[in-house]
């Protein structure tokens, strides 16, 4: 998640959009527990102007 919050500061779209997919990915597996919570922290974490902006989309 750190990776992912210092990528979105330094603005690299193609690196950011990877690292958002690869975070949804191991957080929201559906084996997963709390798979809600995570979903809520990533909502939070990533502000959706910011996410808006970027073109990081969640479930």
């Amino acid at each position: 998640m750190d990776e992912l919050l210092k990528s979105i500061k330094t603005g690299q779209p193609s690196a950011l959009y990877k690292l958002w997919s690869r975070t949804k990915r191991q957080l929201l597996r559906p084996y997963r527990p709390f798979q809600a919570l995570s979903l809520d922290a990533l909502d939070h974490l990533v502000k959706p102007d910011i996410r808006t902006h970027h073109n990081l989309p969640l479930p």
